[in-house]
């Protein structure tokens, strides 16, 4: 049981360590942090922890979302969970409740890891959309969670709405 325990630490700093700030590179090679927190169709809006700076999308080189890495991991974990409950679970009658919880646990702990890093890198990347929809129309995106080579990969969805 100690254990066990011993990963709580570790599965807390996964679940919550995603921040919500991007890594913004300028053509320049200057680098800001900051939430999108808006865009139009000249200028993204970044929110660095109470000033609101406007980049022009011109400038912009390169732009690293936040949760794409908990999102990625969150998949990894949750396909082995998934993979782990096909071959696994049938045992559990016989081999008892212990065995049972470690079938399940990693699906248990990499869907919402998967859920939180992609709301987040959802979000982030809808926020620099510029307004192409009247506010309080839902929503629904479908994201790429990471980027290789400078272009977007793996299947995500954002979904947004408002009253």
């Amino acid at each position: 049981m100690a254990v066990a325990r011993s990963w709580y630490p570790v599965v807390l700093a996964l679940l919550f360590g995603c921040g919500t700030s991007a890594n913004v590179v300028l053509q320049d090679g200057r680098e800001l942090e900051g939430k999108i927190v808006r865009a139009d169709d000249e200028t993204i809006y970044l929110d660095d922890g109470g000033e609101s700076i406007g980049v022009r999308r011109g400038e912009v080189a390169e732009i690293d979302h936040p949760g794409n890495v908990l999102a990625t991991i969150g998949a990894l974990i949750t396909a082995y969970g998934l993979y782990n409950i096909m071959v696994a679970a049938p045992n559990c009658s016989r081999e008892g409740n212990a065995y049972c919880l470690g079938v399940f646990a990693p699906a248990a702990v990499g869907l919402p890891m998967l859920i939180a890093g992609g709301s987040v890198f959802g979000g982030s990347v809808w926020a620099m959309q510029p307004p192409t929809v009247k506010p309080g129309v839902s929503r629904l995106q479908l994201s790429p969670i990471f980027a290789v080579a400078g272009r977007g990969f793996g299947p995500g969805l954002a979904v947004a709405g408002g009253f």
